[in-house]
């Protein structure tokens, strides 16, 4: 089961319609979230060793609460680029609320 964006990262025009798949191929889409870490430790290269705090999930809403816009990039499996601004899902691609 799927557990809903909250309310607060939803931009309520955009509710009517979500998607599942990528218009240009129907693959499953994906995301990645940026996430702030503070007092981080690195390697010379950069590589985070350590750090003393940042966001601690307990669950998938949690998690959710995490996803704003402006720190997701959403995909496909394929990599292709999503945005939803430009898509428009067939009926089976649609969930609608």
């Amino acid at each position: 089961m799927k557990t809903p964006i909250p309310a607060k990262n939803q931009d309520p025009a955009a509710t009517e319609a979500s998607f599942t798949k990528c218009p240009e191929c129907g693959a499953e889409l994906q995301a990645t979230v940026k996430l702030y870490l503070y007092e981080v430790a690195v390697t010379a290269d950069g590589a985070v060793l350590s750090y003393e705090g940042g966001p601690k999930p307990e669950d998938e809403s949690d998690i959710l609460e995490l996803c704003d816009m402006q720190d997701t990039s959403i995909y496909c499996a394929n990599d292709h680029p999503f945005d939803p601004a430009k898509a428009k899902a067939s009926p089976a691609e649609q969930i609608t609320s």
